[in-house]
């Protein structure tokens, strides 16, 4: 019969990469994420380290599996890369992220305008949410006019909200997407006219 030593067998044991199934469920307690997710990244070449070196620095870690799964991974795709050679700096990628968090840019401005002209140019995304006009409109004196006017020009929509139309104020929040051409920051809004229909 063939013995080995357990000194050997410990030595092997420390040796050995993690197993996906170890790598599986210390994703999902370490990071919170779904079963989902993690198998997604775990399945992407190079995405996995990817994320835990990204993810030192920036801990919604929900949100950094989205952008890498979506974004990333799309312009992985079109342009035939590994995640290791990802090569946007990752301090300017974080920034774009902590810029969608802190609502001073929207996601789909940040995944359609600025995150592109990154990956084209390598770009600042300030300088490049600054160049093109993207800046989200947090500041609530200014919209709270915008929202007076909206109020004061849709009476039905308001009476609608006002006996339980719920849709009502989704329409509202889109007359003030329009006024503000996009940028309005819809959460804001959404609070601000609830505040002021008393609802």
């Amino acid at each position: 019969p063939f013995q080995v030593d357990e000194a050997t067998l410990e030595s092997i044991q420390k040796n050995m990469p993690e197993l996906p199934k170890d790598k599986l469920e210390r994703f999902k307690k370490a990071y919170g994420l779904s079963q989902y997710d993690v198998g997604v990244l775990l399945q992407s070449e190079g995405m996995a380290p990817l994320f835990e070196e990204l993810g030192q620095s920036y801990k919604n870690y929900k949100s950094l599996a989205n952008w890498l799964l979506g974004p990333v991974s799309a312009y992985l795709n079109e342009e035939g890369l590994t995640a290791a050679e990802f090569k946007v700096p990752g301090s300017s990628f974080l920034e774009l992220l902590k810029m969608v968090d802190e609502g001073k840019i929207s996601f789909k401005a940040a995944k359609e305008d600025v995150f592109p002209e990154m990956m084209k140019s390598g770009g600042d995304p300030k300088t490049i949410v600054e160049k093109k006009g993207l800046s989200q409109i947090s500041d609530t004196s200014e919209l709270e006019g915008v929202i007076a006017e909206v109020v004061s020009a849709n009476p039905k929509s308001v009476e609608d909200y006002k006996g339980g139309k719920a849709n009502a104020l989704m329409f509202l929040v889109g007359q003030v997407m329009r006024k503000t051409k996009g940028k309005a920051n819809p959460n804001v809004v959404n609070e601000l006219l609830k505040k002021e229909l008393g609802g």
